[in-house]
């Protein structure tokens, strides 16, 4: 028998965002009219940190940002299966799928004349206290700086074809497939910097302001005295006043240091073996198994003003082995041992260089990323002591070789090679400043153990509408080591980036065929981003967070399906550190979002 399914899947999404900042630049100038004129007036200092400062003669700058994004993507897939014989099954599959991205951005740029300034940690080692030194709800003391508009543009094509064949022998399954895969990334950026003086640069900004839309630091506890509006540039108002559409053909202008090519091709091949096979009154089944996985790369970017083009080739060997043995009806002793490989992002592959002059940072990639691989060996114990419910308890352990890590090192812009164009009028930096360059790098062999434990139970035995409620919960502990080689070529160990020590989620819930509720609260124990850090620190990472969901479903009839979904209802924020000693480095709430959706099945 033959048979034959195609899909078609089309989806378009579209958004807006306006965004507005406030910050003291001067500490990311190193030109005359950034740090050299800045005055210290008095500092308190605790280990590495300054925990209150009190600056004079500093550029306070607004920014007002829009983006506005357009993403298209479609999917083909067509699916085959021949039954051959009662023994014989065949099935293939060929599929693509495209997606297209743009994103335009406007920012406007206003800074202030010459400030005091002053942060007050001590209160609160999250949220200072601020003091700005300047009137932010008078235009009076503002002036435009530069306008800066950018476009990207994102291509991502995916192309797939497999073959899988499987054989009965009764007591025996054998199975074996190839697979080929082309993945296509393109990235180009257009920009350009318009600083005209009088349109642009030092053109006072007290028709185009408005209050802040919203109110800053809502649920924040912000502390007293802290800021919660100023003014900001109206960006409809400033585009219609000072006609920005004049720089739309500027604005097209190529920014060849971002622009990037990757392709990346893969073959696969793969044979298997599934088998079942009693032991005494008890049952033991599983499969074994090996996978070969060829890959060839192709990177294409620009590094300095040179166009370069970078080719690699490897291969893989993957072999597992997944068992389960069946001890009694309700008791399951599971084990799994396999190799398995990563490979790196595409976008991290390419040779290009991206610079930011707020943060000092060029980020760069790497073509010669080797695929980090893991032997991984899991074991687990399940007891199913009920229909609805059962227990599991499962260690683990990973073998991780070559890990791919964020490497960060100091250089001088000129070091770089980087076009001295990136840098604008250089007003924010100079060819001699020093910046932090980061690229991923392989790093050398980790080693990740653990335990996860797992519980569930539906009270099916409960009275009326009480038999549709349930629970369940979980907790992994991961235990991970990994050396990491620092600027100054010592070597010490931390966890792998990534990784959280101790994590848990709980959910109760009560289900019926027509409506459902769920409750799930998610818990994650702090976790590295990157070792070293930027800037001399050790690490960097994100602080511990406790996110609380709420959804629910209501079928209202066979094929009409009402869905509602409340996500972060205990407003976490999003707390980023730098350095063992837990100094903030970002710390964000984005609220609370409710989504409501209906779904109609044909």
């Amino acid at each position: 028998m033959l048979e034959f399914d195609y899909d078609l899947l089309y989806a378009g999404y579209q958004a807006r965002r306006y965004e507005n900042f406030l910050d003291a630049q001067s500490f990311t100038r190193t030109n005359s009219t950034g740090l050299p004129e800045t005055m210290i007036r008095s500092l308190e200092v605790n280990g590495n940190d300054i925990v209150r400062a009190q600056l004079g003669n500093v550029d306070t700058r607004l920014d007002a940002r829009r983006d506005e994004s357009d993403t298209r993507f479609i999917q083909h897939s067509l699916v085959g299966r021949w039954a051959a014989t009662d023994r014989l099954d065949v099935r293939g599959l060929l599929g693509s799928n495209e997606s297209d991205f743009e994103n335009d951005t406007l920012t406007l740029q206003a800074i202030s004349d010459n400030s005091d300034f002053a942060w007050d940690f001590r209160g609160n080692d999250r949220v200072p206290l601020w003091d700005w030194g300047v009137d932010l709800t008078s235009a009076e003391p503002w002036r435009l700086d530069l306008y800066r508009p950018r476009r990207n543009e994102v291509e991502n094509s995916y192309r797939s074809a497999k073959l899988d064949i499987d054989y009965d022998l009764g007591s025996l399954l054998l199975r074996g497939g190839v697979a080929q895969t082309r993945y296509d990334f393109r990235q180009r950026d257009f920009g350009i910097d318009v600083t005209t003086s009088g349109l642009i640069r030092g053109r006072r900004i007290n028709d185009l302001t408005i209050a802040l839309p919203y109110g800053f630091g809502n649920n924040f506890n912000l502390p007293p005295g802290a800021p919660s509006t100023w003014l900001v540039v109206d960006l409809n108002r400033a585009s219609q006043v000072l006609n920005l559409d004049q720089f739309a053909a500027a604005r097209m202008q190529l920014q060849a240091a971002s622009n990037r090519d990757v392709r990346e091709e893969s073959f696969a091949a793969y044979v298997q073996a599934d088998f079942d096979f009693g032991i005494g009154n008890t049952l033991l089944r599983g499969n074994a198994g090996v996978r070969r996985a060829a890959t060839d790369l192709t990177a294409t970017g620009t590094l300095g003003n040179l166009p370069v083009s970078l080719q690699r080739d490897y291969a893989r060997y993957l072999p597992s082995l997944n068992l389960t043995w069946e001890l009694q009806e309700d008791l399951l002793l599971r084990f799994a041992a396999n190799r398995n490989f990563t490979r790196p992002t595409l976008t991290s592959l390419t040779p290009n260089g991206t610079v930011s002059l707020t943060t000092r940072t060029i980020a760069y990639g790497n073509p010669d990323l080797a695929p980090f691989s893991a032997d991984s060996y899991d074991l687990s114990l399940e007891w199913y002591y009920s229909e609805s419910g059962h227990l599991a308890m499962s260690p683990f352990f990973k073998d991780v070789d070559v890990f791919v890590v964020s490497q960060n090192s100091q250089q001088t812009y000129l070091e770089t090679g980087l076009p001295i164009e990136l840098l604008g009028d250089q007003s924010q930096a100079t060819p001699t400043d020093v910046f932090t360059v980061r690229r991923p790098v392989n790093g050398g062999d980790a080693r990740v153990r653990g335990m996860e434990l797992m519980v569930q139970q539906g009270f099916a035995f409960l009275p009326g509408w009480l038999a549709g409620t349930g629970v369940a919960a979980n907790y992994t502990f991961v235990d991970s080591k990994a050396p990491f080689t620092f600027p100054d070529g010592s070597v010490r160990t931390f966890a792998l980036p990534g990784v959280s020590r101790h994590s848990a989620n709980l959910t109760v819930y009560y289900e019926n065929e027509r409506f459902g509720v769920r409750l799930s609260g998610n818990y994650r124990d702090r976790y590295l981003t990157a070792v070293p850090g930027a800037n001399g620190n050790d690490s960097a990472g994100d602080n511990a967070a406790t996110y609380v969901d709420f959804s629910a479903f209501w079928n209202l009839d066979d094929r009409l399906k009402l869905t509602l979904e409340a996500l972060n209802l205990s407003n976490e924020a999003e707390d980023q550190y730098v350095d063992t000693s837990d100094r903030v480095n970002s710390y964000a709430k984005s609220g609370r979002q409710l989504l409501l959706g209906l779904r109609y099945s044909f």
